[in-house]
């Protein structure tokens, strides 16, 4: 008799928590639209995604709520920027590009809405960014076009990238 008890006690709580979280779960559905992200970006580019936050019922966009860009790593996800959404729910985010590990050269990248009181939070569709390293070209130029035998020849090289001459310390 006190074996059923204790197991009509035990079913009773677990369906009372079942229910709190059932209604914890209730609210409008929501659904995170992110615009197609660039294939690929070098180390040091500014980054930028837009997209679009809406209630799936009625398709309406829902402003004021905070959205995370995200970098959904097989290690882990890591937050690269926090924003609010605007008005009808749009949303632009932007940081710079970096490589934290470099044996992968990807940034997996979704949106993520954690929800509120009224919304059901929601995560984007996944998207692959390919990162790459800054090209480098280096230019060597010769002070003198002939040189006599045992001469040394004196060499001034510059470096650029992407056609932007590359301070000297920073290489």
């Amino acid at each position: 008799m006190r074996m059923l008890f204790a197991a009509i006690i035990i079913s009773v709580m677990l369906l009372v928590s079942s229910a709190t979280s059932l209604e914890a779960r209730t609210g409008k559905t929501t659904a995170v639209i992110l615009n197609q992200p660039p294939k690929f970006a070098y180390i040091g580019d500014q980054l930028k995604v837009t997209g679009q936050l809406i209630e799936t019922n009625t398709r309406e966009g829902i402003a004021n709520a905070e959205i995370k860009v995200i970098d959904n790593k097989p290690s882990g996800q890591e937050i690269l920027v926090s924003t609010k959404t605007r008005k009808y729910g749009f949303f632009t985010s932007t940081w710079k590009m970096s490589l934290e590990d470099p044996r992968d050269k990807t940034v997996h990248l979704i949106v993520k809405y954690d929800g509120s009181e009224n919304y059901i939070g929601s995560i984007s569709r996944e998207h692959t960014i390919t990162v790459r390293l800054l090209p480098l070209e280096i230019n060597f130029l010769y002070l003198k076009s002939s040189y006599k035998q045992g001469e040394t020849p004196e060499i001034i090289f510059e470096v650029t990238s992407r056609g932007k001459l590359v301070k000297h310390d920073i290489i």
